[in-house]
């Protein structure tokens, strides 16, 4: 894995931290609801898995060590023994965060709780909008004004996003974060409610669900590590909370597919995930110079990452025209 892969997954993982006290833990029944210093963190990528060491000091997260290890081309929709392979995948990337907290402390640390984060190919989400007439406009609006409409806002995506899908799947909704909740005052989008005066209160929310099954996987390797889940996560979650901006659009190419969120008013709005990502691009390169997939995937990333001369850049650009192209129509029609 490259620094790039390894700086983004981290920056993925922490983001995580910040966003998980607002996660609901209803969903595991085990979890706590305390806030706790020291946490480990787990993301399951299509090829890796990783894992962090982290802890929170004021208003800041301190990373104290972390690991990676491989799937194995698992994923936590596979059957019982996928799932215990990825157990001792996530053993593996976690025991090696937990070994890096001695060099930096002095001493070993093993967190009781654990965050995971999943991907984006396993969630859906619905966006809802509530308003509030106030009864008196000039008095300021208050903390349990605000609580009152997203406890609102969270009952009715629990009854919406929970309802069984076209394939008679069973869901599991996640409460919203801060990051997928936009206030409105008479109309105006505001970063704090509390406190301010108007007419009406409203609250654009997006709510984000994963199937039963996989929240089942999650707790039985929660229960081989040994930790307690303290909360779940989906990937456009926590990347929402890299994007400066207040108004993005932001891509991100997985392996086997690729998840495009709308972040408006610094919060994530929608997002969607179709199956196209590097792997069409890895097969197409494979098919075009007839090589293995291994090759094509070393290639697609020398080409990323211009290790390539001018001579074969201008081969592997054009190889990819079509690719891209097909990509593109695939992304507009998402």
């Amino acid at each position: 894995m490259s620094s790039f892969d390894k700086h983004s997954a981290m920056r993925t993982l922490l983001d995580s931290i910040r966003n998980s006290s607002l996660v609901s833990r209803n969903i595991l029944p085990k979890a706590k609801h305390a806030q706790y210093r020291d946490l480990s963190l787990l993301d399951f990528g299509t090829e890796s898995l990783k894992a962090v060491v982290a802890r929170r000091e004021e208003n800041a997260i301190r990373i104290l060590g972390y690991g990676f290890a491989s799937t194995c081309g698992y994923s936590l929709d596979g059957d019982r023994a996928a799932i215990l392979t990825l157990a001792v995948a996530a053993e593996e990337a976690l025991t090696t965060a937990e070994d890096h907290t001695t060099s930096g402390l002095g001493h070993k640390v093993v967190p009781d709780d654990a965050i995971f984060c999943l991907p984006a190919r396993f969630i859906r989400s619905q966006m809802i909008a509530l308003r509030q007439r106030r009864t008196d406009p000039t008095t300021p609006i208050s903390a349990r004004e605000v609580d009152r409409i997203r406890e609102r806002a969270n009952h009715l995506l629990r009854e919406q996003l929970s309802v069984r899908g076209d394939s008679n799947e069973t869901w599991e909704a996640l409460a919203p974060t801060n990051g997928s909740v936009v206030f409105f005052v008479d109309g105006h989008p505001v970063s704090e409610a509390v406190g301010l005066k108007g007419k009406m209160l409203a609250a654009s929310v997006l709510g984000i669900a994963v199937p039963f099954r996989i929240v089942d996987a999650v707790a039985t390797i929660a229960k081989r590590l040994e930790v307690a889940p303290n909360a779940m996560l989906a990937v456009p979650q926590s990347l929402a909370g890299l994007a400066p901006q207040r108004e993005a659009i932001l891509v991100d190419v997985g392996h086997h597919g690729t998840n495009v969120s709308l972040i408006r008013h610094g919060a994530l709005m929608a997002t969607i995930w179709w199956p196209q990502g590097g792997e069409h691009f890895t097969t197409s390169l494979a098919r075009t110079f007839r090589c293995m997939p291994e090759h094509a995937e070393e290639l697609k990333r020398a080409y990323t990452g211009n290790l390539l001369s001018q001579e074969d850049v201008v081969l592997v650009k054009r190889a990819l025209e079509r690719p891209v192209h097909d990509w593109f129509d695939s992304f507009v029609s998402a």
